[in-house]
């Protein structure tokens, strides 16, 4: 198969933003990758050829140094670098510190925080936490409880077609039993006592 002049242009111009996230970014190889339809070792060839990937390289393990230094309080790099590096992270969804994206994937629970315990409080009290999460949760439920009803009890199928139309009543909490708490403490979250 010969290739023509316009394929080789779309090609080039793909690779300059390959080039462009890689040396900009934190985002993996994979993500990258899914962007545009090709394998993640393709994007690393592409890194390759234009001879970025050790400054990428070194670029990250600066910004886990500045980030273990933030947790540590050490001073590993200067104040001003590291609080330059950390402006670039999402605050940590429990503790509000800045989280690493390079723990975990663009949508894992240790991307969106700071440390593995405070990956699992998010995993195991998200519902809690962000009550935006629990609404989308809810009406992803609904939705997929409305797509094949015949699986369901009718009870849940009135329920889902309550969310849909925005008459249900708030989301039941009995699952925050006292063993919950009790585990939500140990994980160092205070649940307040009336939630919404």
């Amino acid at each position: 198969m010969v290739r023509s002049l316009k394929d080789d242009h779309i090609l080039r111009a793909r690779d300059a933003e390959i080039e462009t996230l890689l040396s900009t970014t934190s985002l993996s190889y994979q993500e990258i990758g899914d962007r545009y339809g090709i394998t993640r070792e393709m994007v690393r060839l592409v890194g390759k050829r234009a001879g970025i990937l050790e400054e990428r390289k070194e670029r990250l393990r600066r910004r886990r140094e500045a980030h273990w230094a933030w947790e540590r309080n050490a001073r590993v790099l200067s104040e001003a670098e590291a609080w330059a590096l950390m402006e670039t992270w999402v605050p940590c969804v429990i503790c509000g510190g800045p989280s690493d994206p390079s723990r975990g994937g663009g949508h894992s629970e240790s991307a969106r925080t700071c440390s593995m315990l405070h990956a699992t409080a998010w995993r195991e009290f998200r519902y809690v936490l962000d009550p935006e999460y629990n609404a989308r949760h809810r009406l992803q439920y609904a939705r997929t409880v409305l797509r094949n009803p015949q699986k369901y009890k009718p009870s849940a199928v009135a329920l889902s077609r309550k969310i849909l139309d925005g008459t249900a009543p708030p989301p039941n909490r009995r699952w925050i039993t006292p063993a919950k708490r009790a585990r939500a403490a140990e994980l160092g979250l205070a649940l307040p006592e009336s939630l919404p």
